[in-house]
């Protein structure tokens, strides 16, 4: 399987525009063993790193580009870098439509495939 040359053109222009991008890694990083990927990428474009829950270890929290983590159990810088984001790649976590549809006011490059309806109201 490779990816499609055109999405990765695209996301190359993205990255390349982006004033304030950030990582945010999951625990796919860590069972797909993407973690050396991931801290050259970060490293190449020097874009800070946050975590998720799963992903604590999966990028080294000594490194100048960890920014912290995210979520309900984040820290204070990890979540101001991630909400002040201007570009968000995601590597290692669930991304759902619904998400998108919530977090993001611009176009998103890729759809998730199988992400539920956003316009389709769960139950409580």
């Amino acid at each position: 399987m490779y990816p499609d040359p055109e999405a990765i053109r695209r996301a190359t222009g993205v990255l390349r525009n982006a004033r304030r991008p950030v990582m945010v890694i999951g625990g796919g990083v860590i069972t797909g063993q993407a973690t050396d990927e991931v801290l050259a990428l970060a490293t190449q474009w020097k874009i800070p790193v946050v975590t998720t829950w799963n992903g604590k270890s999966g990028f080294p929290e000594d490194n100048e580009l960890f920014a912290g983590s995210v979520g309900q159990t984040g820290t204070p810088c990890g979540n101001k870098v991630a909400s002040s984001a201007d570009v968000v790649i995601a590597v290692g976590v669930p991304i759902h439509r619904l998400v998108l549809v919530e977090l993001c006011e611009g176009d998103y490059l890729f759809d998730p495939a199988g992400a539920p309806d956003p316009h389709r109201r769960r139950p409580a």
